[in-house]
């Protein structure tokens, strides 16, 4: 079972799972991680594309987010530990 989800922070509804993952179907559903270091893996992968799409011009800078923007949440403890 999955333990540990990446929220991002939004103005209309706070901390909440954006993360994502596309079914056969094409249908996405919320995704989540077993462990903490998997979490935190899939963020910092994320971070390095947003880097990298902003050093080859394919992103503007002002698109870019930033890293106190998300937290890793345990849903079993309910708190947030990243």
């Amino acid at each position: 079972m999955s333990r540990y989800e990446v929220h991002h922070f939004t103005l209309a509804d706070g901390w909440i799972n954006s993360w994502t993952i596309a079914n056969n179907d094409g249908e996405e559903t919320p995704d989540s991680f077993v462990t903490l270091s998997d979490a935190q893996a899939e963020l910092n992968d994320f971070f390095m594309e947003i880097e990298s799409e902003i050093h080859s011009g394919e992103r503007p800078f002002k698109y870019a987010y930033e890293r106190d923007e998300y937290r890793i949440f345990d849903t079993k403890t309910k708190n947030y530990v990243g």
